[in-house]
């Protein structure tokens, strides 16, 4: 009788500290408003795949923020590199961009599209902070 007592119970429990889990921890992540965001993926369908949700959050409107996404390729390994980059950009817009130029694909030799090839780590900081830095660009080379 008191172990059906006690299972009956603890959907109950469950119920409860979960809510008072999404009352409490929801107040203590930084909201972002008014912000300029990168974001910044390897091939197109990664935005899709890993950061859907996040892109969601970041576009709403009322927030103001402002993204775009930067891609290191265009996914070309098989061919396809001009239909992805046109898919890239209507999941962008799909997923709350404010236009067509906020998708960005890098057409760079040192980020082909590969399964066997492993991208450098250092092409990448210098290729960002020239985008970004463009005053510490020389430092990383």
């Amino acid at each position: 009788m008191m172990l059906w007592v006690t299972l009956s119970t603890l959907p109950i429990l469950l119920v409860v500290v979960w809510l008072y889990t999404v009352a409490t921890v929801k107040g203590r992540f930084p909201t972002l408003k008014n912000r300029r965001i990168c974001l910044l993926i390897a091939h197109p369908d990664d935005e899709a795949m890993f950061f859907a949700p996040a892109l969601l959050a970041l576009t709403d409107p009322a927030l103001g923020n402002h993204l775009k996404i930067l891609c290191l390729s265009s996914g070309d390994a098989d061919g396809l590199g001009e239909t992805r980059k046109k898919e890239l950009v209507k999941s962008g817009m799909l997923l709350g961009l404010r236009n067509e130029d906020d998708v960005f694909v890098v057409e760079n030799p040192d980020f082909q599209d590969s399964m066997t090839v492993t991208w450098s780590k250092e092409k990448i900081a210098s290729l960002l902070s020239s985008a970004f830095a463009p005053h510490l660009a020389n430092t990383l080379t």
